[in-house]
């Protein structure tokens, strides 16, 4: 995860070129900040690490975060800078690595050994870093010299008596505490059991007596409902701890502190859960039960085919149907006659009649009746064409040119 945006770095850059001029230099060069054993930035926690950059062939470039950003808390640390070589030896120096965009030179700020050896360097003096020169001003001396403030956590008129024990204090202490004698058994048994003066182990609940004092119960944290609220203005407003959860009516989903303060939205999280497919059922939510108008299907009726109704409509079609029998007992009954069709000469009458009397005879005798035309009549003449005539009354309009094998058909009876 990468540090806060609000805490900004700055290129280190140096070369290290050695006396003898070899080449192929190679080493680290470690940054190990000091004077802050935890950094807060914008709520976040940033536990202090050691950032290494690689020395390739004497070039040392790396970006570290600065030491002088307002977000960052505590202020006034420094980095403690060690430059080690391959062949081990090293090269420490505290550094500070304040703002800015240009490149920050190691040569420019890290100090020389004096005339005549090497020389510790001091970080801070009661947490006040060194001037640009190496000196740390103390309050309240002068000439380098200056009062203690303070002995092993102690201020004021401090003795010796006071930081470490006597002679007569340290015999007492130890005159409880158990000798090598008696330890003996136990290095050799390894059991418990050898300590003289020993203490009773419980071995079950019921051994225990007395309270567990408080300071040993880790703390617990109760979860309460705090209610439910239409906005986030009004979630925020609500007073809880960690744990305690609310219901977002606007929302319709559950909230709950992960953190605190609970005027914070980062110490929110919202409850989430799997989404499902169906959002609603023929328009409706919640506990649905169907019904066949739900899906369209209201005039519809569960029966077997056998037991279906026939409509009103094809009822009153099959009522003007004849009964099953009726037509072929009428078609029966029509080829056994002897004469179906009364109203038409059949062939046998017809050749009757034109044997007997010729056309024009037969055509007035059976006036009230018709002629059919059939192909085994007798043509006229020699070709098979027939000709019909459509004349007025049978006594007085029949045709005056009218030969055998004419047809007169009479306009009236």
């Amino acid at each position: 995860m990468p540090l806060p945006v609000s805490w900004p770095k700055r290129t280190v850059v140096g070369t290290v070129v050695p006396l003898d001029e070899a080449t192929g230099v190679t080493g680290t060069a470690t940054f190990a900040p000091i004077g802050a054993p935890w950094f807060v930035v914008d709520e976040t926690v940033v536990p202090p690490a050691t950032i290494t950059a690689p020395i390739v062939d004497g070039a040392i470039s790396k970006a570290i975060p600065v030491t002088n950003s307002p977000s960052v808390q505590p202020a006034g640390w420094v980095y403690q800078v060690t430059v080690t070589l391959a062949d081990g030896r090293a090269w420490a120096f505290p550094m500070e690595v304040p703002d800015g965009l240009d490149d920050l030179d190691l040569a420019t700020h890290a100090p020389v050994a004096p005339s005549g050896g090497w020389a510790r360097y001091v970080r801070t003096v009661n947490g006040v870093l060194p001037d640009e020169t190496g000196n740390v001003e103390v309050a309240g001396g002068s000439g380098g010299g200056g009062a203690v403030q303070s002995v092993d956590g102690r201020t004021g008129a401090v003795t010796l008596t006071d930081v470490y024990a006597t002679p007569a204090q340290l015999s007492a202490g130890l005159a409880t505490k158990a000798n090598t004698a008696s330890l003996a058994p136990v290095a050799t048994a390894g059991t418990y059991a050898s300590l003289t003066g020993k203490p009773t182990i419980p071995v079950s609940y019921s051994d225990l007596t007395g309270t567990v004092p408080q300071a040993a119960i880790p703390a617990i944290a109760i979860a309460d409902f705090l209610g439910a609220v239409a906005s986030q203005a009004a979630m925020l407003a609500l007073a809880g701890q960690r744990g305690d959860w609310c219901t977002r009516t606007d929302l319709g989903t559950d909230w709950q502190l992960i953190a605190e303060p609970a005027t914070s939205l980062a110490s929110w999280r919202e409850h989430t859960y799997p989404a499902s497919p169906v959002q609603s059922v023929a328009g409706r939510i919640g506990a649905v039960a169907l019904s066949k108008a739900d899906v369209g299907l209201g005039q519809v009726s569960n029966t077997a085919d056998a037991d279906k109704p026939v409509s009103t409509a094809t009822q009153a079609a099959l009522d003007g149907k004849e009964a099953t029998g009726t037509a072929a007992a009428a078609v029966t009954a029509h080829a056994n006659a002897a004469d179906p069709h009364p109203q038409y000469l059949t062939q046998a009458e017809g050749d009757a009649r034109y044997d007997a009397a010729g056309a024009a005879a037969a055509a007035v005798a059976d006036a009230p009746r018709y002629l059919k035309y059939a192909s085994g009549w007798p043509a006229r003449g020699s070709s098979s064409r027939v000709t019909i005539y459509i004349g007025g009354s049978a006594a007085s309009n029949a045709p005056t040119d009218a030969v055998l094998g004419d047809v007169w058909i009479p306009a009236s009876s």
